[in-house]
């Protein structure tokens, strides 16, 4: 795909999105629908309570109507691209279901942990099922070896979509953060996905891009609106597709270095406490903590994103043993 017809299509997906922006904040804002911080959180967070969320919608909308759009008229549906609609908009249901609870209660509380993962699988064994189908192999990354996996590429595939659309959820914790790095990832799908010629998934991540861009503008610090589960659940979904159908899973380790740190440090602070009764990090997630040592968030995003681009950057230098 040329690089006029990337930006045109960039481009578009930023305006729709800065337009719609606006109109998405009010109509939240005229159904109350707020954001309700945790009593035991942060207590620099407390000023955010009342900030409109699931404002997802801001850069889910042109997500699904400009990829449809430049797809048909280029002619390029595949199955392919489906997966990546079905994963990404499944998990915005249950995203959705999720913030809707909260807003109904009142309270930082949604869909228990059983419920919540009874959707996931929902959604994401069809996913991990054709990303088996796809191919039964995985990529290792910098060489030119695909390890053959037969039937257990789906315990894997379906482990990594899990996995990658709860570790966005947990990066969506500070102003502009999960967008900011979600931004980069995308990038490096959209360079990935040029190589590979697969334009109707660069399509896709190019409409993304511009679509968070434009969120960008009313989710960065001190943000307007917040996205929500139903956004930060469904960007997991579109990652891990993304992914999976380009046998890159293993490089989710590190063009979304981020994700796998938050996540991690989550995973170790609740092992560890229940062992010792001690805590590893200051508060988890990884964010929290570095906020608890007196970063702002603005430091946090800028230090997060840096290391998400160093990642995207190591992902790209990788893809040399590949792609030729």
């Amino acid at each position: 795909m040329k690089l006029i017809t990337q930006g045109l299509i960039l481009v578009s997906a930023y305006i729709f999105s800065v337009i719609l922006g606006p109109l998405v904040i009010a109509y939240l804002k005229k159904l109350s629908v707020k954001q309700v911080v945790r009593e035991e959180g942060l207590e620099s967070h407390h000023v955010k309570t009342g900030t409109p969320t699931m404002g997802a919608f801001i850069f889910l909308i042109p997500m699904l109507i400009l990829t449809s759009l430049f797809v048909t008229l280029k002619g390029l549906w595949t199955t392919e691209l489906l997966v990546i609609f079905f994963s990404t908009f499944g998990f915005s249901v249950i995203g959705f279901i999720d913030d809707y609870r909260k807003v109904i209660k009142k309270h930082n509380e949604g869909l228990t942990a059983k419920e919540k993962l009874f959707g996931q699988l929902l959604v994401g064994v069809p996913i991990a099922v054709y990303i088996t189908l796809h191919s039964t192999s995985i990529w290792i990354p910098f060489t030119d070896y695909y390890l053959e996996l037969g039937v257990f590429k789906f315990i894997i595939a379906l482990i990594a979509v899990i996995a990658t659309s709860n570790a966005v959820n947990l990066t969506d914790g500070v102003d502009g953060l999960s967008t900011s790095v979600t931004i980069l990832v995308f990038g490096f799908y959209a360079y990935l996905t040029y190589q590979l010629n697969l334009v109707e998934m660069e399509i896709f991540t190019w409409v993304a891009i511009g679509g968070l861009l434009g969120f960008l503008m009313f989710n960065k610090n001190p943000a307007k609106i917040f996205m929500g589960d139903v956004g930060s659940i469904a960007l997991g979904g579109a990652v891990v597709a993304l992914a999976g159908l380009t046998q890159t899973l293993l490089l989710i380790f590190i063009v979304g270095a981020i994700y796998f740190a938050e996540t991690l440090s989550v995973t170790l602070q609740v092992l560890y406490f229940k062992k010792t009764g001690k805590r590893i990090f200051k508060m988890a997630p990884l964010h929290h903590h570095y906020e608890l040592c007196g970063w702002s968030e603005k430091k946090i995003v800028f230090v997060f994103s840096t290391v998400t681009l160093i990642g995207v950057i190591l992902g790209i230098l990788s893809l040399v043993w590949r792609i030729n």
